[in-house]
Protein backbone atom coordinates (compact mmCIF):
# COMPACT_ATOMS: atom_id res chain seq x y z
CA UNK A 1 0.00 0.00 0.00
CA UNK A 2 2.94 2.43 1.01
CA UNK A 3 5.06 1.98 -2.60
CA UNK A 4 1.33 2.58 -4.13
CA UNK A 5 0.77 5.72 -2.32
CA UNK A 6 4.41 6.71 -3.28
CA UNK A 7 3.98 5.91 -6.63
CA UNK A 8 0.57 8.44 -6.89
CA UNK A 9 1.77 11.11 -4.85
CA UNK A 10 4.76 11.11 -7.31
CA UNK A 11 2.63 11.39 -9.94
CA UNK A 12 0.37 13.86 -8.65
CA UNK A 13 3.38 16.10 -8.12
CA UNK A 14 4.70 15.86 -11.84
CA UNK A 15 1.49 17.04 -12.87
CA UNK A 16 0.96 19.89 -10.75
CA UNK A 17 3.92 21.03 -12.28
CA UNK A 18 3.00 21.14 -15.53
CA UNK A 19 -0.50 22.47 -14.38
CA UNK A 20 1.59 25.28 -13.01
CA UNK A 21 3.32 25.88 -16.25
CA UNK A 22 0.52 25.72 -17.79
CA UNK A 23 -1.30 28.44 -15.69
CA UNK A 24 1.90 30.66 -15.88
CA UNK A 25 2.76 30.33 -19.20
CA UNK A 26 -0.66 30.36 -21.01
CA UNK A 27 -3.27 31.47 -18.80
CA UNK A 28 -1.50 34.23 -17.09
CA UNK A 29 -0.71 35.37 -20.31
CA UNK A 30 -4.08 35.34 -21.66
CA UNK A 31 -5.71 37.53 -18.29
CA UNK A 32 -2.25 39.83 -18.67
CA UNK A 33 -3.21 40.37 -22.52
CA UNK A 34 -6.57 41.06 -21.78
CA UNK A 35 -6.27 43.67 -19.17
CA UNK A 36 -3.72 45.29 -20.82
CA UNK A 37 -6.02 45.79 -23.94
CA UNK A 38 -8.93 46.30 -21.73
CA UNK A 39 -6.59 49.33 -20.31
CA UNK A 40 -5.52 50.47 -22.57
CA UNK A 41 -9.01 51.04 -25.15
CA UNK A 42 -10.00 52.43 -21.84
CA UNK A 43 -7.37 55.24 -21.70
CA UNK A 44 -7.85 56.16 -25.69
CA UNK A 45 -4.47 54.19 -25.99
CA UNK A 46 -4.69 53.34 -30.00
CA UNK A 47 -1.19 52.73 -30.54
CA UNK A 48 0.26 50.84 -27.65
CA UNK A 49 2.18 47.25 -27.79
CA UNK A 50 1.91 43.86 -26.14
CA UNK A 51 5.33 42.22 -25.55
CA UNK A 52 4.67 38.86 -25.10
CA UNK A 53 7.84 36.73 -23.46
CA UNK A 54 8.26 33.46 -25.57
CA UNK A 55 11.08 30.87 -26.19
CA UNK A 56 12.98 29.70 -29.03
CA UNK A 57 10.96 26.29 -27.93
CA UNK A 58 7.82 28.12 -28.83
CA UNK A 59 9.08 27.20 -32.34
CA UNK A 60 10.62 24.04 -32.38
CA UNK A 61 9.81 20.51 -30.01
CA UNK A 62 12.97 19.11 -28.47
CA UNK A 63 13.33 18.37 -25.28
CA UNK A 64 10.56 19.32 -22.37
CA UNK A 65 7.71 18.80 -24.54
CA UNK A 66 5.25 19.95 -21.64
CA UNK A 67 7.41 23.53 -21.80
CA UNK A 68 7.19 23.53 -25.62
CA UNK A 69 3.82 23.10 -25.87
CA UNK A 70 2.99 26.44 -23.48
CA UNK A 71 5.50 28.19 -25.37
CA UNK A 72 3.88 27.00 -29.12
CA UNK A 73 0.66 28.39 -26.76
CA UNK A 74 2.37 31.71 -26.60
CA UNK A 75 3.01 31.60 -30.10
CA UNK A 76 -0.22 31.14 -31.21
CA UNK A 77 -2.16 33.25 -29.01
CA UNK A 78 0.38 36.24 -29.98
CA UNK A 79 -0.15 35.32 -33.56
CA UNK A 80 -4.12 35.21 -33.26
CA UNK A 81 -4.07 38.64 -30.73
CA UNK A 82 -2.07 40.24 -33.45
CA UNK A 83 -4.70 39.41 -36.11
CA UNK A 84 -7.66 40.15 -33.88
CA UNK A 85 -6.18 43.71 -33.18
CA UNK A 86 -5.64 44.16 -37.12
CA UNK A 87 -9.02 43.14 -37.30
CA UNK A 88 -10.42 45.87 -35.69
CA UNK A 89 -8.53 48.41 -37.06
CA UNK A 90 -6.49 49.78 -34.21
CA UNK A 91 -2.92 50.26 -33.99
CA UNK A 92 -2.11 48.35 -30.50
CA UNK A 93 0.29 45.92 -31.71
CA UNK A 94 1.53 42.24 -30.26
CA UNK A 95 4.86 40.72 -30.37
CA UNK A 96 6.26 37.70 -28.89
CA UNK A 97 9.94 37.82 -28.17
CA UNK A 98 12.09 34.16 -28.62
CA UNK A 99 14.95 34.09 -26.29
CA UNK A 100 17.40 30.81 -26.70
CA UNK A 101 18.70 29.42 -23.60
CA UNK A 102 18.41 31.13 -20.32
CA UNK A 103 20.14 30.35 -17.45
CA UNK A 104 17.12 30.67 -15.24
CA UNK A 105 16.08 28.20 -11.75
CA UNK A 106 14.27 26.23 -14.38
CA UNK A 107 16.54 25.85 -17.03
CA UNK A 108 19.13 24.58 -13.96
CA UNK A 109 16.90 22.17 -12.76
CA UNK A 110 15.18 20.51 -16.09
CA UNK A 111 17.91 20.96 -18.35
CA UNK A 112 21.42 21.02 -16.36
CA UNK A 113 20.59 17.82 -13.85
CA UNK A 114 19.16 16.06 -16.64
CA UNK A 115 22.81 16.24 -18.69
Amino acid sequence: MSYLYDVLQNIYIFFQGWKTMFDVNVMGLCICTREAVKLMREAGIDDGHIININSVLGHIVKSMIAYCGTKHAVTALTEGLRQELLESKTHIRSTAISPGYVETEFYLKYVCESK
